[in-house]
């Protein structure tokens, strides 16, 4: 019973290999943006956990919209 009810949840805090395939980077990508200081973490003894809203507004921040280019009609 309380395997079925942990299997409905879903994870707040996500593993670097977790969180790299939730943003679609590699696991070095996420180390490095952690190592950076440009992605938030939770240091627990050796482990670093990511926080699933931590990543969901860094790709919030880095999203870049399209700009129209004023070249784009000359081909």
């Amino acid at each position: 019973m309380r395997k079925q009810f942990l299997k409905k949840i879903s994870p707040r805090l996500l593993t670097v290999r977790e969180a790299a395939e939730y943003i679609g980077r590699t696991e070095t990508a996420v180390r490095e943006l952690v190592w950076n200081g440009k992605l938030a973490h939770i240091r627990t003894d050796r482990r670093v956990m990511l926080d699933i809203r931590d990543l969901d507004s860094w790709i919030d921040t880095n999203r870049v919209a399209e700009e129209s280019r004023s070249d784009d009609h000359i081909l």
